[in-house]
């Protein structure tokens, strides 16, 4: 177990932006609201608008006012979760075929040096003449 939690500690600090996007999507939806607070200059409520509302909103209706605006809510934590997954799996994609890439030249380079002694013999250095 201690093992996975350094694992997903070197994850989160490596890809900022799995708790960075989510964190600057939350501010931005704070901010705008605030923006908007202070724009009008107040944030009340009408009492006639109240009661209007509830005499005509029946409890399906109020149902399905609240299912909207939770989801309107969690629309942009979606979208940006969306984009943080398609790129983090985009970087880790890279990152293994870089890392193929590096591992397959090392390879190669270490079985040049486990060669049999008349393979060493007949190479010839780059720099060295051609001999007849």
């Amino acid at each position: 177990m201690n093992k996975f939690i350094w694992s997903l500690r070197r994850e989160v600090w490596e890809s900022r932006a799995i708790w960075m996007a989510p964190a600057i999507c939350a501010s931005i939806m704070i901010l705008s609201t605030l923006a908007g607070v202070l724009k009008t200059g107040n944030m009340q409520i009408d009492a006639d608008l109240l009661s209007k509302l509830s005499t005509e909103l029946t409890p399906e209706k109020a149902r399905g006012l609240t299912i909207v605006a939770l989801i309107s809510m969690g629309v942009p934590f979606l979208v940006t979760g969306l984009f943080t997954q398609f790129f983090y799996a985009l970087d880790s994609m890279y990152a293994e075929r870089r890392d193929r890439k590096q591992r397959n030249e090392r390879e190669d380079f270490q079985s040049s040096f486990h060669r049999s002694p008349a393979v060493w013999l007949r190479a010839r250095a780059p720099w060295q003449p051609r001999g007849r």
